[in-house]
């Protein structure tokens, strides 16, 4: 093989080298792009975690709410309790569909989900 090679002239030589070069740069870019879109969707889904779990944690503070505004009216009977419950009711329904929206395709969240906007129904 070196004899094949050592009896090439230095024109053909240097075409090879080159082209090798080339096919190396080549497949260095395409193992690059791949792994960029790897990493791009794998982002992806890492910020569509983090915002699932702000409507969560918005979720939970929305039935806290709720909570509180229905002991304060049961303990005192005063209206000003009133508005953290119906506040709560109205933000739980919009972090729910928020919610709803991110984990879309995702059947056991949705079913999650489902039953805890069942709960929260049966609650109130």
């Amino acid at each position: 093989m070196l004899t094949c090679i050592g009896n090439m002239k230095i024109r053909t030589r240097l075409y090879a080298g080159f082209g090798a070069i080339v096919i190396a740069l080549i497949a260095l870019v395409g193992i690059s792009y791949d792994s960029s879109s790897r990493l791009a969707r794998a982002n992806s889904l890492n910020v569509t975690s983090y915002e699932t779990q702000e409507q969560m944690h918005a979720l939970l503070e929305s039935l806290a709410n709720i909570q509180t505004g229905a002991r304060g009216y049961a303990l005192t009977g005063d209206d000003m309790f009133l508005a953290p419950l119906q506040a709560g009711k109205i933000t739980f329904n919009e972090r729910m569909e928020k919610a709803r929206a991110l984990v879309r395709g995702h059947g056991q969240q949705t079913a999650r989900l489902d039953t805890l906007a069942v709960e929260q129904k049966k609650w109130l």
